[in-house]
Order: structure tokens, then C-alpha cells, then sequence
């Protein structure tokens, strides 16, 4: 009897073993400038889901919500403001589409947080590869006006649900790295390094949180 019961004990602790590190979906993360995103850059894909994060001691809210197909409108809380966003996919598709998916948006629309951002990007995510890129550019004064601050990132998975990702800024010369751990297809914790790559004069600082999503 004890053989079989520890012989069940061991089963029981393979199955969850294999659950645990079966590859998880990479899910977008509402990122703290209120779109869904790499860490704090844009992504191409549009999301549903809510992300708050404790930031230099101060807490902060997103959300990100598809207004309908192809559509997202997004909404940063932090220090007592609120910012609007919005991104609109101009090449349609999901992570599962075989081209790479291309949007243009809006950070930051009433300048209640800092400066307006228009943005391009596009992104394309490899199921065989298990790995997301992404690449973009923004600007100040308008979709082709302003002086062009490209960006760069990726995101991949490194045993099941445990996702990497980094991203990288020519236009303020830094970049960030995170790591995602996705608990279940609706829930994830996130740590972000931001600032800690580059030459930029602004410090590395760390950025935790959780966020509730369903990817569309």
C-alpha cells in the first residue's frame, strides 16, 4: 500500500511538474504608459487587461481595453493624473497571424503626464521560436512630423511560463530588461529593470507588478 501510494505521490508531482513548465502563452502586459506593450514601449497587438505596479515607491495603474476589432484604448494612473491613450492597428492580426502585425497610436493624448508621443510599430510573434520582436518609432509632432526616436524589443520564452523581455530606446539611449511570470492564461507578475542599459543620463530604476489579462 505505502508503494502505491508514493508511486501515485510521484505521478501526481510529474503531472504538475509538466503543467508548470508547458509553455504558456505570451501575453500582452499593460504596460505603466497605459497601451499594451513591451515593458514601457508599444507593442503592435491589441489586449485587454489592467497592470498595477509600484514604481521609485510610487504606485501606479494601467488599462488597456479593445474598443473593437483592431482598436485599443488605453489609461495610465500615477502621481494623482490621469492619462489617455489609444492605438489603432493598421495592419489587422493577432499572434497567431502569419504576417507581422503593424500600428500606429497616441501616448499621453491631454499631455497630463509628460510630452505627447505618436508612434508606428510593428510586431510579429514566432510560435516555433517561442519569441516576439519588435520594432518602431515615435515622435513628437504628429504620425510623420517630428524628429524620429526609433525603438527595438523582445520578448521570449525561457521555460514555460517564465517569459524575458527587453527593449531598447535610440532616442533617450537606454534600454530595459524584465522578466514575466504568467501563473495562469489570465494572470501574471512582472519585475522590470528600467533604464539599466545605455548611455542615458537617467538612473536604472526597478518596477514591480501584477497584472490581470485575456488576450484578444
Amino acid at each position: 500500500m505505502f508503494v502505491a501510494l508514493r508511486r501515485t505521490g510521484l505521478n501526481l508531482a510529474r503531472s504538475m511538474l509538466v503543467t508548470l513548465l508547458a509553455s504558456s502563452p505570451l501575453l500582452a502586459v499593460p504596460s505603466p504608459e497605459g497601451l499594451s506593450g513591451i515593458l514601457r514601449l508599444p507593442s503592435a497587438f491589441v489586449s485587454v487587461g489592467t497592470a498595477g505596479y509600484l514604481h521609485k515607491g510610487d504606485a501606479g495603474v494601467s488599462f488597456a481595453y479593445p474598443l473593437s476589432q483592431g482598436i485599443e484604448a488605453g489609461m495610465t494612473r500615477k502621481g494623482g493624473a490621469t492619462a489617455f491613450h489609444t492605438k489603432v492597428q493598421v495592419i489587422p492580426g493577432s499572434k497567431d497571424s502569419l504576417m507581422p502585425v503593424v500600428a500606429a497610436g497616441v501616448q499621453d493624448l491631454k499631455k497630463d503626464l509628460g510630452p505627447r508621443n505618436y508612434f508606428w510599430v510593428m510586431s510579429k510573434h514566432s510560435s516555433m521560436l517561442e519569441a516576439t520582436l519588435h520594432a518602431g518609432v515615435r515622435r513628437s509632432k504628429g504620425f510623420f512630423s517630428g524628429k524620429p526616436s526609433y525603438f527595438a524589443g523582445a520578448e521570449y520564452t525561457v521555460l514555460g511560463p517564465i517569459h524575458m523581455k527587453g527593449e531598447y530606446d535610440w532616442g533617450t539611449d537606454s534600454g530595459s530588461v524584465g522578466v514575466e511570470f504568467q501563473l495562469n492564461p489570465s494572470l501574471a507578475v512582472f519585475d522590470y529593470y528600467l533604464d539599466s542599459l545605455g548611455n542615458s543620463t537617467m538612473a536604472a530604476s526597478n518596477l514591480i507588478g501584477v497584472s490581470f489579462q485575456t488576450s484578444f
